[in-house]
């Protein structure tokens, strides 16, 4: 896993990710509202609250057939990704993708206010990243990425959602 997300998921499960929330306690002037929900941000908006985030995770419950969504960090470490389970590093390897993905969305429109042309392009996101980084997992390890990966790029083609403008102004 390269260190920038190595670094990110230390933060984020300290929650002390440069949220709305976060910087407020350090005297910022600006909003610690999210900029899609206006509800106080912080990491666990940010990776589970959002309605973005909502939108990735029903993808990939739909997808891989969960039976529900992780609510927050906490019950996403303790029920999807307990320590010893089995392909604990690809787990964690994967939700680390999808968190990076998360975030780098949520700072393109809180920092540079340049939103989605639809909520597909965070799901691309996710496996852009998912193709770059393959390499650094352990060959065991990359047929797991490979089958999550595509499961949800398929339901994704199959289902056309998130598709058009539209879409996104109905989803948020």
């Amino acid at each position: 896993m390269p260190l920038k997300l190595k670094i990110f998921l230390w933060l984020a499960f300290q929650d002390r990710l440069q949220s709305g929330a976060t910087l407020k306690k350090r005297h910022w002037r600006g909003d610690e509202r999210c900029i899609v929900c206006l509800v106080k941000e912080d990491a666990n908006h940010i990776l589970f609250g959002c309605v973005v985030a909502k939108f990735v995770w029903g993808c990939f419950k739909e997808a891989l057939g969960w039976d529900r969504m992780p609510r927050n960090i906490t019950d996403f470490l303790a029920s999807w990704i307990p320590l010893r389970c089995q392909d604990y590093h690809l787990k964690l390897f994967q939700f680390a993708i999808v968190a990076w993905a998360l975030w780098t969305n949520r700072n393109k429109m809180a920092i540079e206010h340049k939103f989605p042309a639809s909520l597909t392009d965070v799901l691309h996101k996710i496996d852009f990243f998912s193709q770059k980084w393959r390499g650094l997992l352990p060959e065991k390890d990359r047929p797991g990425l490979e089958t999550t990966r595509s499961s949800l790029m398929e339901w994704v083609r199959v289902h056309g959602v998130g598709t058009s403008r539209g879409e996104l102004d109905a989803e948020i």
